[in-house]
C-alpha cells in the first residue's frame, strides 16, 4: 500500500487499517524512527475518558445515577419515618 505526503507533511492512514485498529478522530498515535522506517503505534485509550457519559440514560429516561439517587433518598426517609 502507498500513500502520498502532503505539502503540510500530512497523511492519510487508509480507511481499512483505521478500522482494523478502531482508530477514530483524534485518536493518539506515537511516532518513532528504527532502521531507516517511519513507525506509528496507537497509543492506550484512557479507559477513564472511554468510559465518559456511560452512566447517561437515554434521551427521556433517567440517568444510572438519576436512579440511585432517588433510591438513596427514598431509603432516607425511609429510614427517618423509624425514630
Amino acid at each position: 500500500m502507498v500513500i502520498t505526503l502532503s505539502s503540510k507533511g500530512q497523511l492519510v492512514i487508509p480507511a481499512k487499517i483505521r478500522k482494523a485498529l478502531r482508530l477514530r478522530e483524534g485518536a493518539k498515535l506515537a511516532v518513532s524512527r528504527k532502521n531507516g522506517a517511519i513507525m506509528l503505534r496507537p497509543l492506550s485509550r484512557d479507559p477513564i475518558e472511554e468510559s465518559f457519559g456511560s452512566l447517561a440514560g437515554k434521551p427521556g429516561e433517567p440517568s444510572l445515577a438519576d436512579i440511585l439517587l432517588a433510591e438513596r433518598k427514598a431509603e432516607m426517609e425511609r429510614e427517618d419515618g423509624r425514630f
